[in-house]
């Protein structure tokens, strides 16, 4: 009882605080069983229109979410918009890498929401003392109490490889004898605390689980129930978070080499290093295909009390997405009770409009959107600024710069007040690159509208100092999945001032990247060296692109045609290097452009025996996808045993965004090669996440000890005129046992397709005796 009002819930004691939009009905429509995924989403959304709902909340999507509109749940979120309706939807929880927003918040007139933290400033924690002599400090997720000095028994559980479990088995913490120890295991596939069930049901004391990331994994609260069976069951036995990853987080590596031995607990508090900042598990932008600006706005997702289904007045505390997506739907509520006229496109608008940048720390359009959600300005503005796609930002999309770029888009702002408004255009710059609005100030009277056009601008010089492909990702330039991005925003500010005036804000962002233009020249005339058959040439590499380029030669094995249209994984060309210190690398070029390859995945069969049937694969995938289970941007070349499955060995990937050319190293070492068994048969599949036709291609040949051609060179060219010579040999014997076609000059700042990986010269051979084999000045070039 009581008034709603400012002091309702500071004086008061709540199981569960007053929601968002307190006075709107909810309609629920499940569209999950306990597990898996699901196809009947679009079946709900037809239902909600027809039940005439105001905003719908979607808490759910996939990853790598695209810009395709004819896609069937975008149509329908799309079409439930023109009825009126403000679809809400949650941008995802893979992460902040580049692409992995999730759809259907992708879709135009979807409202896409990332999170962000804005819990408390610390967190309770517990010191281990591990026997070991080495020691952490990990987040008491569920807040349970227990003992300063507890003295427990660790238990790494272990998965069927040998390696740290998921633990979304239960069975494997009964049959590993958990009870009484504090059982480890690692985040990923499962909701994170089914762990906490799991070990507590087998009679574990406490569990831990190593997060997937550099962090520490989020405060959960009271756990109450398992979300991936819908069990109600109460944790109390702590659950603890340790900073991750395992296998290289030094927290991670310590927890794990105590196995076996001892952990002492105590009570201590640790900083929330996330607060009022983008959650970590929030998915990043942009969309792929077009890298529109999505997620569009921001709202807190982290450690939020809400309603426990099940759970009579009992609460429950959730991370994710699918905390901050309800959050902004009870605001389009809100806004939509404030202006009950207002359709599904202007509401939406009003939220991405009023949003606050300035409230989030360290700030990244890329992944925040407009901003963090304001209530109070979206439901009191009268004004809104709208771009005729629906993405209310302006989007200008992946641009491949040849020289000075310039493009306009624009917005329309319009008044549904009673009074004009008078407006001055503010703009933040994006780095690198210089936006103009005309006009710059204006007036628009009470039921009028005005359109702004902005124009963008990046010079051949600001395109020539963006870095290489190579370092769009980091890690040493590997894997990360991380995008370059100029962001900035165009901002209506008021010179009039009132009820209902608002400033007006329209984020901005391009992805540039600053093309080379290496070619190679037709081979030198060949030269026999003595007592073999081994010729050297060469091949002039020269750069007329506007940005540095590079030439990175490999052994030429297999061209492969385009057979799959514009799919991603239709492979083009593979070529194969190897070095002295063991390592190996294939370069798989591509026909057409991806804004991610983590989107596709790359089987290379590596025949040691020549009889047809694969040892090993080196598989170019998403590492999460393979290391937890769940996609996370990154890119990665794990070696295969193809007898067992097992994972032999992992590298970061090079996989430059927006490109067509995946770089996949190994060792000969981990393919069980040496110089008695050198030579190795491989061919390649390439497979895509959208089901389409798998690519299969011929296969090659290749004697790491004694290869039929060169490679392994390498030469950095200067933008505008750069060149150098490459050296090239051929031997013309190992050919007739591990053909070649010859060089392929591979530089991945290049124009995505043939660009990437162009022949560098062929070194053709016929099936003819040495004595009589037609002499290599006369093999075509």
């Amino acid at each position: 009882g009581g008034p709603y009002n400012a002091s309702t819930v500071s004086s008061n004691s709540w199981k569960v605080g007053p929601g968002v939009a307190p006075k709107a009905d909810l309609y629920m429509y499940r569209v999950f069983g306990c597990g898996g995924s699901s196809d009947v989403v679009i079946l709900a959304i037809n239902r909600a229109v027809a039940d005439g709902v105001d905003v719908i909340s979607m808490s759910l999507g996939s990853v790598f979410g695209t810009s395709d509109q004819t896609d069937a749940e975008a149509v329908a979120v799309n079409n439930a918009v023109a009825a009126g309706i403000t679809v809400v939807a949650s941008a995802g929880n893979s992460g902040q890498n580049a692409y992995l927003v999730g759809s259907p918040s992708t879709a135009n007139h979807a409202l896409s929401v990332a999170a962000s933290d804005g819990s408390v400033s610390t967190f309770p924690a517990a010191t281990f003392a591990l026997s070991t002599a080495t020691s952490l400090t990990a987040i008491n997720a569920n807040n349970a109490t227990f003992a300063n000095g507890t003295t427990l028994p660790v238990k790494v559980l272990r998965d069927a490889t040998g390696g740290v479990s998921l633990g979304c088995n239960p069975a494997e913490y009964t049959n590993q004898g958990v009870a009484g120890k504090l059982v480890v295991v690692r985040r990923g596939t499962c909701a994170r605390v089914a762990r906490a069930v799991y070990g507590q049901q087998a009679g574990a004391t406490a569990v831990a689980m190593i997060n997937n990331g550099t962090g520490l994994p989020p405060f959960e609260g009271q756990i109450t129930s398992n979300p991936d069976t819908g069990q109600q069951y109460t944790v109390t036995i702590p659950f603890f978070g340790v900073r991750g990853v395992v296998g290289t987080g030094v927290d991670a590596v310590n927890l794990v080499a105590a196995d076996g031995g001892t952990v002492t607990l105590a009570n201590t508090t640790t900083p929330n290093t996330g607060y009022k900042r983008s959650a970590s598990f929030t998915s990043g932008g942009p969309r792929q295909g077009d890298s529109a600006a999505k997620p569009e706005i921001t709202a807190p997702g982290v450690s939020v009390t809400s309603a426990l289904v099940g759970g009579g007045t009992a609460g429950t505390v959730l991370s994710g997405t699918s905390m901050a997506c309800p959050m902004t739907s009870g605001a389009a509520a809100l806004v939509k009770q404030a202006h009950p006229t207002w359709n599904g496109d202007q509401i939406k608008a009003a939220l991405v409009n009023t949003a606050d940048a300035s409230l989030i720390l360290n700030y990244n359009g890329r992944v925040n959107g407009s901003g963090f959600l304001q209530a109070q300005k979206a439901t009191d503005t009268d004004a809104i600024a709208t771009t005729a796609d629906g993405l209310d930002s302006l989007s200008f999309g992946y641009v491949a710069g040849t020289g000075n770029y310039s493009a306009t888009k624009s917005f329309t702002v319009s008044n549904k007040g009673g009074s004009p408004i008078s407006y001055n255009i503010n703009i933040t710059q994006p780095a690198g690159a210089a936006a103009t609005a005309s006009p710059s100030s204006f007036t628009v009277p009470a039921g009028g509208s005005q359109t702004v056009n902005v124009t963008l601008t990046i010079s051949t010089a600001q395109f020539a100092a963006l870095p290489f492909a190579t370092t769009f990702t980091s890690g040493g330039g590997l894997g990360a999945g991380q995008l370059l991005t100029r962001r900035g925003a165009v901002t209506a500010v008021p010179t009039t001032s009132g009820a209902g005036i608002q400033r007006l804000r329209v984020p901005l962002l391009v992805a540039p990247r600053g093309l080379s233009s290496v070619t190679a020249s037709a081979l030198a005339a060949y030269v026999k060296q003595q007592n073999n058959n081994v010729y050297t040439t060469s091949t002039t590499v020269s750069n007329s692109g506007i940005h540095a380029g590079t030439a990175d030669v490999y052994a030429w094995g297999i061209h492969d045609g385009n057979d799959l249209g514009s799919a991603g994984n239709d492979v083009r060309d593979v070529g194969v290097q190897s070095f002295s210190d063991g390592t190996i690398v294939f370069a798989v070029n591509g026909y057409n452009q991806s804004s991610t390859q983590n989107t596709q995945e790359y089987d290379i069969a590596i025949d040691l025996q020549h009889d047809g049937r694969p040892d090993f694969f080196v598989v170019g995938v998403d590492l999460g996808a393979v290391l937890s289970g769940s996609f996370d941007g990154r890119f990665g070349s794990f070696t295969i045993d193809a007898k067992t499955g097992a994972i032999v060995n992992a590298f970061f990937a090079d996989a430059p965004m927006n490109g067509s050319t995946v770089l996949l190293p190994t060792t000969t070492a981990d393919l069980g090669l040496h110089n008695g068994n050198s030579d190795f048969r491989y061919s390649v599949d390439g497979f895509s996440i959208f089901g389409v036709a798998v690519d299969t291609t011929s296969t090659a040949t290749y004697d790491f000890a004694n290869p039929g051609v060169s490679s392994g060179d390498f030469a950095s060219l200067a933008a505008a005129g750069g060149s150098a010579t490459i050296p090239l040999w051929a031997d013309f014997d190992k050919l007739q046992s591990a053909p070649a076609l010859g060089w392929l000059s591979v530089n991945v700042d290049d124009a995505a397709g043939a660009a990437q990986a162009e022949p560098a010269g062929h070194a053709e051979v016929t099936h003819r005796s040495t004595k009589g084999r037609r002499g290599p000045a006369e093999t075509p070039a």
